[in-house]
């Protein structure tokens, strides 16, 4: 199972990434805690009774609730983009691939249920279809290879889902294809 890792445990985008990774069934709700602890022992938690609460939480529901209402609170409704999330976690996730941490077998259901809970967007398509071949077609490897790279790419330099619209270009990932190697 994927491990997240925090680069700055005091922001709430990390909550955030941690939550959509949760509900992608990525990684436990344990993370969210995690946060909230760390909130406490840096003594930034802004006097939130929720982030207290959090800290504490040893039940699913309930943690899940709380740092839904925490993300909620501090984050603008436009940062709560489904997709935008979800280029965040492909980012991580090909950094974890190229750090030889996660495989692709691990991350054929993880791009499958991405594709499939954002409703089929078509960037996703090719990365999502080369990452299914790939399992068992070896010529498939280097074209999700370069697709992964490509959209990684994309996400880390994109702050929204219209930024990301305005560079992602079909045509590109059309040659990441077993036809074109």
């Amino acid at each position: 199972m994927l491990i997240i890792r925090y680069l700055d445990m005091n922001s709430v985008e990390t909550l955030q990434n941690a939550l959509f990774a949760y509900k992608h069934g990525i990684c436990g709700l344990k993370e969210c805690v995690d946060w909230a602890v760390a909130r406490l022992s840096e003594n930034e938690n802004e006097g939130d009774a929720d982030i207290i609460l959090l800290a504490g939480s040893s039940n699913d529901s309930e943690a899940k609730c709380l740092a839904q209402n925490i993300v909620h609170r501090y984050l603008q409704p436009d940062a709560l983009q489904e997709e935008v999330l979800a280029g965040r976690l492909l980012v991580r996730l090909h950094d974890s691939y190229r750090a030889g941490t996660i495989s692709i077998v691990e991350l054929e259901p993880i791009i499958d249920a991405l594709y499939r809970n954002l409703g089929y967007p078509n960037w996703l398509v090719m990365l999502g279809r080369n990452c299914e071949y790939a399992t068992d077609i070896e010529p498939f490897v280097k074209p999700f290879e370069d697709e992964f790279e490509y959209i990684s790419a994309l996400w880390k330099q994109s702050k929204s889902i219209d930024d990301f619209h305005k560079k992602y270009d079909r045509q590109i990932s059309n040659t990441h294809d077993a036809n074109y190697c």
